[in-house]
């Protein structure tokens, strides 16, 4: 019980600032859906993605590799020559795997403008996902150190700060300058993330793990530390071009089959599924992950994937349960009527995203436990999976065959790495969470049903709503029970 309270525990803190954090681009969306309207929600929406991807893609994974090398080597003393070596083969292989990404994203600029953007006169986008490129780099490393020591109270903190920077940044440039003012804002928001998280790290570790630029520098080229950091490369230099490949075809064909407006129409289901896998993901994962780093045998893998399945499934009901039931009220309050008929698309694409929690808690293990290689195997055609689906229903479907790859490839590759951890982990998934996970499962039919033939009884349809989530209780155990007792009361009376 105590590996469930402390992985509910840091998801809690973490799930509570990034549900702050997107509370507050909600209303960053608002703004921007009001003042640009669908063409420049589409534009933002790539800029942001491709920024984020393009900064992931040139770190190839290595940022894993360091939060492992760190999280192994973070409760002795004696080994903290290996975090100093391990940050000096991550940092010069990072400046040398950006100064190539540059050189080559340099050049074909126009290329890639015309294919993310639609237009050359989009141009600026671009570069500022070029210029966001150095800074997410550098970003990393003090990311990575407060997250291998799973610091996720000064994380949330650190997060909460940056949304309401990035919000006040936001607003200010639309309102003065545009479309062009708020795709800079994402350069400016980027920036303030790297001097908040290099400023609190290096007041909370660097001195205690004596982190300094001269330690970095005369460090020890630790041949198996930089093997293990390459290999973690490998993956991303080939899977992590891929991902961000795979993601820009399946864009790109929606674009050019479709246009940028209906894409951007898209934007109120695109944003519900991002609670998810940016937000709900990375809270329950980031602790996850360390604490597989960490584990000793499949026996404890076991039980981490268990309760980061049993914690997901409570948030996805909850979730799934609220935006899929109320999903044309939300999208008028967050967006505007014009984006209201993306709500038929709502259930739907959460469910997929659903699958895709399911599949991401059980996929850490296998990094965690050096197993890139298959890792980097099965993503390569999850990949692969999300082009041919996007390709052939696209054409034939239109957002619905968009919608379809958000379901397929998640709902195949749960049961592929399912069966993987049971080869290899010897993973049972507990009785408890079966019932669980069943439960959700009908909620969905549930709330599809609902949706169907009480679309304009919103009083009947908030009691269904409160009903489900009654039944919820149910499942909780008596030690859960009393553990999430405690942890109100404990808060109450702070």
């Amino acid at each position: 019980m105590s590996g469930f309270k402390n992985l509910i525990g840091g998801t809690f803190i973490l799930g509570s600032s990034r549900f702050i954090e997107f509370f507050f681009s909600l209303l960053r969306t608002k703004v921007s859906a009001v003042f640009l309207g669908l063409t420049g929600i589409g534009i933002l929406n790539q800029t942001n993605f491709l920024s984020n991807k393009l900064g992931a893609l040139t770190l190839l994974s290595m940022n894993e590799g360091l939060v492992k090398q760190i999280a192994e080597n973070s409760s002795s003393k004696k080994t903290v020559n290996l975090i100093h070596s391990s940050l000096k083969i991550y940092i010069k292989l990072s400046i040398l795997f950006m100064a190539i990404a540059t050189l080559i994203l340099s050049l074909f600029a126009e290329g890639i403008t015309m294919y993310v953007f639609g237009d050359n006169k989009y141009g600026y986008a671009f570069w500022v996902c070029l210029l966001s490129l150095p800074i997410l780099i550098f970003n990393s490393i003090p990311y990575s150190i407060l997250l291998a020591f799973q610091n996720v109270k000064l994380i949330a903190k650190l997060r909460i700060i940056s949304s309401i920077t990035t919000l006040l940044l936001s607003i200010s440039l639309i309102y003065f300058f545009g479309l062009k003012g708020a795709v800079f804002s994402i350069l400016l928001s980027h920036a303030f993330n790297l001097i908040i998280h290099y400023y609190f790290a290096r007041k909370a570790y660097f001195s205690e793990i004596n982190i300094t630029s001269g330690t970095i520098l005369h460090a020890k080229n630790d041949s198996k530390l930089q093997k293990e950091l390459i290999t973690f490369s490998g993956f991303g230099l080939t899977i992590g071009t891929y991902v961000i490949l795979s993601e820009l075809v399946c864009r790109a064909i929606v674009i050019n089959q479709l246009g940028i407006d209906t894409f951007g129409l898209y934007s109120p289901a695109i944003l519900f599924g991002t609670f998810l896998t940016g937000f709900m993901a990375p809270a329950l994962t980031t602790y996850l992950y360390s604490s597989l780093c960490k584990a000793d045998g499949n026996n404890e893998i076991t039980e981490l994937l268990n309760d980061g399945l049993r914690v997901g499934t409570f948030v996805l009901v909850v979730f799934f349960t609220i935006s899929a039931s109320f999903s044309e009220q939300l999208i008028y309050l967050v967006f505007s009527k014009d984006f209201i008929p993306a709500a038929k698309y709502v259930p739907y694409h959460v469910l997929g995203v659903s699958f895709y929690i399911w599949f991401a808690i059980l996929a850490k293990s296998l990094p965690a436990t050096g197993k890139v290689k298959d890792h980097g195997f099965f993503r390569f055609f999850y990949l692969t999976l999300d082009i041919l689906i996007t390709y052939f229903l696209v054409l034939e479907f239109g957002l619905w065959g968009w919608t379809a790859k958000y379901i397929f490839s998640p709902l195949l590759f749960f049961f592929i790495y399912f069966l993987y951890c049971k080869f290899n982990f010897n993973l049972r998934i507990k009785r408890e969470n079966l019932l669980l996970m069943s439960y959700f499962l009908l909620t969905v039919s549930a709330v599809i049903a609902i949706n169907k033939f009480m679309a304009d009884m919103l009083i009947l349809k908030m009691l269904s709503v409160l009903i489900i989530l009654v039944i919820l209780i149910v499942f909780l155990s008596r030690e859960e029970r009393v553990f999430i007792n405690n942890s109100i009361k404990r808060r109450i009376v702070q």
